[in-house]
């Protein structure tokens, strides 16, 4: 993305976070559904805000959800 930036009011020591996100959960594709049903409404509502990108239109969208989202 152009255009977006971070701007500090103050010096930063060296690899200091600026951004903590935490999982949801840990699992793979073959056990996304298992995971996602263990999780909380107020969870399961934040995964669903998440973006999924669809393949195709006949994708689960849980699973673009975490097609998109997912990394090692």
């Amino acid at each position: 993305m152009a255009g977006y930036g971070v701007f500090a009011v103050c010096d930063l020591e060296p690899f200091t976070p600026i951004l903590v996100e935490h999982e949801l959960f840990q699992g793979t594709l073959y056990d996304i559904y298992d995971k996602y049903e263990a999780l909380t409404e107020e969870q399961k509502k934040a995964y669903n805000k998440l973006h999924g990108h669809k393949r195709t239109p006949t994708t689960d969208t849980r699973a673009a959800i975490w097609h998109t989202n997912q990394y090692v």
